[in-house]
Parts: C-alpha cells; sequence; structure tokens
C-alpha cells in the first residue's frame, strides 16, 4: 500500500513538473486564452523537430491502452498508437481497430513507425516512436493513422 502511495505521488509530482515546464517555455502566444486559441504543449516551441520513418515486420505481441507490442527477431518494440486511424476509407479509433477483429494479437504486420525527435531550446532532446501505419499480413487490412501534416512528411529510411 505504501509502495502504491509512493508510486503515485511520484507520478502526480512528475507529472505536476512537465506542466510548469509546459507553461513556462510556452511563447505569450501559446497561452490558451490567447485570441487565436493556439495551444502549447511538448511539441510547440522547439528549436528542432525531426521524425524518421522506418519498417518493422513482427508479430503483435500485444496492444493495450495506446500502445502496439510488436515481437520481431531481435525482441519487442512498443510503440505509441495515435487514437484517429483510417481503413478503407473509413475513420475508426484505435480501440475499434482490435474491436472489430481489423487487427488481433497474434497477427504478422509490417508497422510503419515515425522516429520523433525534438529538441527543446534549452538542448534537452526527447525521442518518441509513433506508429504511422499497419498492414496486417494475416488479414490484409491496411490502416493509416490521421497524424499532423508536419509528421506526415517524415523521411524514411529502411
Amino acid at each position: 500500500m505504501v509502495l502504491a502511495t509512493v508510486l503515485l505521488a511520484s507520478l502526480a509530482t512528475l507529472v505536476a513538473g512537465l506542466a510548469a515546464v509546459n507553461a513556462l517555455g510556452a511563447p505569450p502566444s501559446a497561452h490558451p486564452l490567447h485570441s487565436r486559441g493556439v495551444g502549447g504543449g511538448p511539441w510547440y516551441n522547439n528549436t528542432q523537430v525531426t521524425a524518421v520513418e522506418t519498417v518493422i515486420d513482427g508479430v503483435i505481441v500485444d496492444a493495450e491502452g495506446h500502445y502496439l507490442v510488436v515481437g520481431t527477431g531481435s525482441g519487442e518494440i512498443r510503440i505509441a498508437a495515435p487514437q484517429r486511424w483510417t481503413v478503407n476509407g473509413q475513420t475508426k479509433s484505435w480501440f475499434k481497430l482490435f474491436a472489430e477483429d481489423s487487427l488481433n494479437i497474434g497477427d504478422r504486420v509490417r508497422a510503419t513507425v515515425l522516429t520523433v525527435t525534438l529538441t527543446r531550446p534549452t538542448g534537452v532532446t526527447v525521442t518518441a516512436q509513433i506508429l504511422k501505419a499497419v498492414s496486417d499480413l494475416s488479414t490484409g487490412v491496411d490502416a493509416a493513422a490521421i497524424l499532423p501534416p508536419r509528421f506526415q512528411r517524415a523521411s524514411s529510411t529502411a
């Protein structure tokens, strides 16, 4: 019980700290009450944002929350999955891809992954892997994530 309390307190402190850093680091135009309604957040005030596209082949091991875990010959890779997707011209949620059996645990997939690196003005670098597209080699389903335009133009590497 004590361990759970300490863990939750640490998580709350981390979230509060990140919120404070984002609020202090955002320019005045990023304030939510600004007349343009421009939001801040970690992608807004950066010196550099790069996105490199790679392809991963493997088997779906798990899909929890907004993450996909793909097992490859060299281990498991956990990739963040966006909320909205297009499949055959229809928009679906990440949850519905699994609920409607478009994707299933155990299916062989080819995943297009964006490795996004952002550098803050302070020099701090953050890297994240985001799922851009997934082709289920078992069922033939092709799903594409609905991403911000800046990530649609990522450079590609194999």
